[in-house]
């Protein structure tokens, strides 16, 4: 065993621990939590990460589950609109973002993806993050990859959090922006009365982690399989959250 293995050895569970009460007490004191992070990038962060965090500058709000088209929507918006690039709240992938937009009446929007979808996604970024890290030598940025259980346990709470808020988000699933940006863009425009300019995402200078990857696609056919086999007794409550919140409320 070399030295850089012997300290991720040591240093990578220390890491995960910290990281697992950091997302504990994320869900169990969100504003708390929120009010922390807010402290913390305005003493470390440059101005385009403070101002993921909702606040007096912001006039829309862009969250959702992680690997569920955020940033794919950002980039959709930005693309037409660049004199709101650094007033946009987004990719904190917490509910608080939005409520506390909400609370302030800030225009949201979320975006959503099926539960089986964005529960293989995380777990292959994960999994493809980790082969890059190790195939490049970086052992102590490998992170912990969670389990499907522990996927769809975060999807639930998430989207629970959210749903007495409904009528004030727009929610936006991802196969929606994937078919027809243009539709989704004007959908945005009519439920929060905006006029936001379209001009079609470039996908060829799009970032990789906004589009599908190959490295990352092989992953997902063999966790398909996985997926298929596994007892996940809450994915009917996850899919029907799904069917409930990606349909439109009558405005």
């Amino acid at each position: 065993m070399n030295f850089a293995q012997l300290a991720a050895n040591i240093y990578l569970p220390w890491k995960y621990k910290f990281r697992s009460i950091v997302r504990s007490f994320s869900r169990e004191y969100p504003r708390q939590y929120f009010k922390f992070n807010k402290a913390k990038r305005v003493i470390f962060d440059d101005k385009n990460h403070q101002n993921r965090l909702v606040n007096r500058t912001t006039l829309l709000t862009v969250e959702g589950f992680p690997r569920s088209g955020n940033s794919y929507m950002c980039k959709l918006i930005k693309e037409g609109n660049s004199s709101i690039r650094y007033k946009i709240a987004n990719h904190m992938h917490h509910p608080m973002n939005i409520i506390i937009s909400i609370e302030n009446d800030i225009n949201s929007v979320c975006m959503i993806r099926k539960p089986k979808d964005a529960i293989i996604a995380n777990v292959a970024h994960f999994l493809s993050v980790n082969k890059n890290h190790l195939s490049s030598g970086k052992l102590l940025k490998q992170k912990p990859v969670p389990s499907f259980s522990d996927v769809l346990e975060h999807y639930l709470w998430f989207y629970n959090s959210l749903f007495n808020y409904r009528s004030k988000i727009l929610f936006v699933p991802l196969t929606d922006l994937i078919e027809n940006e243009e539709n989704v863009l004007k959908r945005i425009n009519s439920f929060h009365n905006l006029d936001l300019s379209y001009v079609k995402v470039d996908k060829e200078k799009a970032k990789s982690h906004m589009l599908p990857n190959h490295d990352r696609n092989k992953i997902k056919y063999e966790l398909e399989e996985h997926f298929s086999t596994s007892s996940l007794p809450n994915l009917e409550e996850a899919n029907l959250i799904y069917d409930q919140l990606s349909k439109p409320l009558s405005l």
